[in-house]
């Protein structure tokens, strides 16, 4: 089973879409978690004709920013636990009858705030040994060789993640 994560920052965009569905194809796609889609609903429920994914949880966006939605196939069943700005998170039962919980997740964009997520993400954790899968854009780096260009990372803002 393949999942994808992808920080979109936009999806409305017509090569994207098509870039996003042959990378569906190619690489037999069953569940896909975008984030900062800039969408409305009726733009989510356009895209998810466009790909092939029949199935779909949504975060609209705010004005002019975030969104998030979560697409999936006929292979599994997903049941919503709960969705916000900054996470879509789910139960999963795969076609193997395998389950699992899946968190798509943002973190906040202003660096001065990501205490905030981080925090959001503990409370959310759930039982231990329970098998969850967490994916996104968690805006944040664990390790300053992780970085390349731009202002460098605060040590204490690295550890908080």
């Amino acid at each position: 089973m393949n999942v994808l994560a992808w920080n979109c920052q936009g999806i409305v965009n017509r090569k994207t879409r098509h870039a996003m569905k042959l990378l569906v194809q190619q690489h037999q796609v069953h569940m896909i978690f975008l984030s900062e889609t800039h969408c409305t609903s009726v733009q989510h429920n356009s895209l998810k004709k466009a790909i092939g994914l029949p199935n779909m949880i949504q975060v609209e966006r705010e004005e002019r920013s975030g969104g998030l939605v979560l697409l999936w196939d006929e292979t599994m069943q997903v049941s919503l636990r709960s969705a916000q700005y900054f996470f879509i998170d789910v139960d999963v039962v795969s076609e193997e009858d395998i389950q699992w919980r899946f968190t798509g997740f943002y973190g906040h964009p202003d660096t001065g705030q990501r205490h905030i997520t981080w925090d959001l993400l503990r409370s959310i954790k759930g039982r231990v040994g329970e098998k969850w899968l967490v994916a996104g854009d968690f805006n944040e780096i664990l390790q300053l060789s992780e970085k390349s260009g731009g202002r460098l990372r605060d040590i204490d803002q690295m550890t908080g993640f």
